[in-house]
């Protein structure tokens, strides 16, 4: 006796429920009270804080500086550099734009 289930065709599925079955299919669309519900999530789950800042490591600051490893060194030691480094690790990481922030301490002439 075969006992493994019978395999269904398209044909023996009603018209109005192959939508339901293909849902890969490009001409299957959602429902209309879907759009809504999915807007509204949309909204309540956004970000309204800005997102967090991209850090850096310090390899990547020197390529976007024209100062040399000893000058970065120094001026982080000095407290002149932004930097965050976490206890018991080597890894030091920047946020670039408050690095540029600091670099405008220092910055002299200007428009002002």
């Amino acid at each position: 006796m075969n006992m493994t289930p019978k395999r269904r065709k398209a044909s023996d599925v009603p018209a109005d429920n192959l939508a339901a079955q293909t849902p890969g299919d490009a001409a299957s669309e959602p429902p209309p009270w879907l759009r809504p519900l999915v807007e509204q999530i949309i909204r309540e789950c956004a970000p309204t804080a800005p997102p967090p800042p991209r850090l850096i490591e310090f390899q990547e600051l020197l390529k976007r500086v024209p100062l040399s490893a000893r000058t970065v060194r120094d001026a982080m030691r000095r407290g002149w550099i932004p930097h965050i480094r976490l206890p018991n690790a080597r890894r030091i990481l920047f946020d670039f734009d408050a690095v540029r922030t600091a670099f405008r301490r220092f910055e002299r002439g200007g428009l002002d």
